[in-house]
């Protein structure tokens, strides 16, 4: 159980809050510990302060502090998808990955802007547009964030819309003729 030694530290409780068909039900509570008495444990959560009365705590334990992916392992993730299942069509804008696959799956037919795409991101957003016109499909931009928060700004200036962590021309789609169909395997 806590000691008061534990105060300062990142728990999580389990407690009991409720019985049903005679089985105890369960909820968690995740956050730094900042007060410890006879009668309750005090929670600073992402939501706020909680108390939970300690007759009710089923178990506690410390928690390892969160962490974020670095910059590095979310590129090495993006590039291992990206190699596992290659888009039949690709291309480069500088170190920005073009890729199509005639609109099936979103990831395939998404530009992925990592690294520097050899010109100003507002041309680099044009020529990914002209890309995909001449593939003869919306041009769609994954955001891997943080690396592309600043492309993300880009397209949020340009009127684009997020899907995810996708980030989409608005319709109607512009530029790329009668071919341009909306995104998906079953064009019309």
């Amino acid at each position: 159980m806590l000691r008061q030694q534990d105060v300062g530290h990142r728990i999580v409780v389990r407690r009991i809050v409720g019985i049903r068909e005679g089985r105890p039900l369960f909820s968690d509570a995740l956050g730094e510990l900042v007060e410890l008495d006879e009668t309750h444990i005090t929670l600073a959560t992402d939501q706020g302060r909680v108390q939970v009365p300690r007759d009710e705590v089923h178990r506690a334990k410390w928690v390892p502090a969160a962490r974020r992916p670095t910059a590095a392992a979310v590129i090495a993730l993006e590039l291992a998808a990206d190699e596992a299942w290659p888009a039949p069509v690709r291309g480069r804008l500088g170190d920005w990955l073009l890729r199509s696959a005639a609109g099936w799956t979103g990831r395939a037919n998404t530009a992925l802007p990592i690294g520097d795409p050899d010109r100003p991101l507002p041309a680099a957003v044009d020529a990914v547009e002209r890309w995909y016109a001449d593939q003869g499909q919306p041009a769609m931009v994954n955001t891997p964030l943080p690396l592309a928060t600043p492309v993300g700004a880009e397209l949020d200036a340009r009127g684009w819309g997020p899907g995810r962590s996708r980030w989409y021309r608005p319709w109607p789609w512009t530029g790329c003729g009668p071919r341009c169909r909306p995104p998906g395997p079953r064009w019309s």
